[in-house]
């Protein structure tokens, strides 16, 4: 167990313009993001019957609203003129109400009433419901899915299911952060997922390569993975973590931590006392929406007052966190525009393996025609 999959160099297999390509970036909002599950916010934001979070979604303005303990998604689009029916952001109403002429809508998005409607006489108002989607929840993480069919986020991730419950599903939110960054998703993505640059852009936090045989990496078709195989060790920080699960969680396992990219967009870090999910929105070819939710469990040894502590206990490691993005999120664009006049094809090391694995990801799922095109202009 441990060291790398690959024991050689790997191709960079998409070119530097597909990082900068308005027609490529449209082909990836329409086949990787639009057929795929997305977070779409936090449950607690709609706990209260009535209660609703509006957003846009891979450029789909949506709704989740609560109706009376159940939750409920949209397109916000009205089908009466298309206006928005709630603005974007959080709110509570009694009535599930378009913004602009006051068309009603009930828990399956039929319409319920409408304002006048003597002079829509002849209409037929199931004709015109809102658009339901997909809603699937993760803890206090929801996700949408904007394409049709019946499979669940837990069914698309196959084996990562039970994970993903474990670390995410009975979980506190204690931090919350959004930015926006002048850099395609995609580049924000390489880079969390590959340790070669740790050195250079993290000299004070890593300051070194960790050895091969520390590196536990999985490499499947819907996700990445790598698990941190160094032993623990009589220092502060470890005993402290060690103490802190022994503690506070009721079946601790010890691990250090795992990493794991869920293609094509969210980016997880967890382990027993605190886990954190980033979701990367394209807003454009060159611009990108990064948000990050930070949890720590709710079943913990001591109830309440042993998370109201731990609230406390984890802050330093936020702030190292914090740090941490904070190194990374000044070399996107300086890597953006470098990709967007680079003459060269690239090359990607072993221990980028899970970049190359993502690269591939992206490929497959663009249509076949798109393909094509590309292997004749490389001709």
């Amino acid at each position: 167990m441990g060291a790398f999959i690959h024991n050689t160099k790997l191709d960079h297999l998409l070119r530097p313009e597909d990082y900068s390509s308005q027609e490529f970036w449209r082909e990836e909002i329409t086949h990787l993001f639009h057929k795929s599950w997305q977070y779409a916010g936090l449950a607690d934001h709609v706990a209260k019957p009535g209660s609703y979070l509006a957003r846009d979604v891979a450029g789909v303005p949506v709704v989740v609203r609560n109706f009376g303990g159940e939750l409920r998604a949209f397109r916000n689009s009205c089908p009466h003129r298309h206006s928005m029916i709630v603005g974007e952001g959080r709110g509570c109403s009694r009535k599930f109400k378009c913004m602009y002429h006051g068309w009603e809508f009930g828990d399956k998005g039929q319409v319920t009433h409408i304002p006048d409607g003597i002079s829509f006489h002849g209409i037929k108002a199931a004709d015109h419901s809102l658009q339901p989607l997909r809603l699937c929840r993760v803890g206090s993480l929801l996700f949408i899915n904007l394409s049709p069919g019946e499979e669940t986020l837990h069914q698309s991730v196959g084996a990562l299911g039970p994970e993903l419950d474990q670390y995410f599903g009975n979980h506190q939110p204690v931090w919350h952060w959004v930015s926006e960054h002048e850099a395609n998703w995609k580049i924000i993505e390489e880079n969390a997922v590959e340790s070669y640059h740790v050195p250079m852009a993290h000299p004070e936090t890593f300051a070194h390569y960790k050895a091969p045989e520390l590196h536990d990496h999985a490499l499947e078709p819907g996700y990445t993975r790598y698990a941190d195989l160094e032993p623990w060790k009589n220092g502060v920080v470890d005993r402290g973590f060690k103490a802190l699960a022994r503690h506070l969680v009721p079946k601790p396992n010890y691990e250090r931590f795992k990493h794991t990219h869920l293609f094509p967009n969210s980016l997880l870090y967890y382990n027993e006392i605190f886990s954190t999910w980033a979701s990367l929105q394209p807003v454009s070819p060159g611009r990108t929406r990064y948000e990050i939710v930070g949890f720590i469990p709710r079943n913990l040894r001591g109830g309440l007052p042993a998370r109201l502590a731990l609230r406390v206990i984890v802050q330093p490691l936020i702030k190292q966190f914090g740090r941490i993005l904070s190194e990374d999120m000044k070399i996107w664009p300086t890597i953006h525009r470098g990709l967007k006049h680079s003459p060269h094809t690239g090359v990607l090391s072993c221990r980028e393996e899970r970049v190359h694995a993502f690269q591939e990801y992206v490929l497959a799922k663009l249509p076949e025609r798109f393909r094509l095109a590309r292997q004749r202009s490389a001709a």
